[in-house]
């Protein structure tokens, strides 16, 4: 794989990076800078140092990307707060539907000494894996190739056009084509990586947050409930089941709302 720095950006491309650093990409510029960007560049990676992190990114079709490059702003700077301080002194981390690695890594970064990483579409995996790499997280990130379910089954994830990120198992997205994927319990794959703790966990898999958590949240797992879970709760009209309430019965208290998500803590 080639060294960090290899895709440096160039022309248009070096403007817009320095336009997003000196604070302008916000609001529509952001939209202004990922359009002038695909125009000039569309298949183009460009390696990208994001507060502690070495990316190697491809803004054009995913929107993770695409916000992480064009923004000015740190992405999701409350949720990775929490994280961190649930993360002192190292712990484990999981990430259900991890994209591209951007929570694993930065919880990587924090100080996690066990990551587990799950994310289905081999697409993703393979940016994340380099990602990994490129940071030097190869003994603590695990990247887990499936989705997150009930039981251990296969699933159709559809690929969301025009964000690769957005594919989804549960949701009626503008499909480009679709892939067989395989499903595996979330409980199941702790034992198997000898997790006996979560720390901190993050779940956004496009509306099937409660297929994911529901079948996992029950008395014998209790001792593998996160002490801390970030959960997306922008797609919950696609859930069979109120999670947040079964979250609630299970002694989570809701410690903050941001744009995208709730974020729940046990108490200690």
């Amino acid at each position: 794989m080639d060294e960090f720095g290899a895709h440096r950006p160039s022309g248009v491309n070096r403007l817009i990076l320095f336009l997003v650093r000196m604070g302008f990409g916000r609001g529509k510029l952001k939209r202004v800078f990922s359009r002038a960007w695909q125009a000039s560049s569309p298949d183009t990676p460009v390696d990208f140092a994001y507060h502690g992190l070495r990316l190697r990114l491809r803004p054009v079709g995913n929107t993770i990307e695409s916000k992480i490059l064009f923004s000015s702003r740190l992405r999701e700077a409350e949720e990775l707060a929490f994280i961190r301080q649930y993360l002192t002194g190292g712990g484990c981390f999981v990430d259900i539907g991890a994209n591209v690695g951007y929570y694993a890594l930065m919880a990587a970064h924090a100080g996690a000494t066990q990551v587990l990483a799950a994310e289905p579409n081999p697409e993703l995996v393979d940016r994340f894996a380099a990602n990994i790499t490129l940071n030097g997280h190869d003994q603590q990130i695990t990247i887990l190739p499936v989705a997150i379910g009930a039981a251990d089954d296969t699933a159709r994830l559809h690929l969301k056009q025009g964000d690769t990120g957005g594919s989804s198992i549960v949701r009626n997205v503008a499909a480009d084509g679709a892939i067989d994927v395989p499903v595996r319990p979330l409980a199941a794959l702790l034992a198997e990586h000898g997790v006996t703790a979560v720390d901190a966990m993050k779940i956004d898999i496009e509306g099937m947050e409660d297929r994911a958590l529901a079948p996992f949240l029950i008395p014998e797992n209790s001792a593998l409930f996160p002490r801390l879970l970030i959960i997306e709760t922008v797609n919950r009209d696609d859930w069979e089941v109120d999670v947040l309430q079964r979250l609630a019965e299970c002694g989570y208290v809701t410690i903050a709302e941001t744009r995208g998500n709730s974020v729940l803590a046990l108490p200690a």
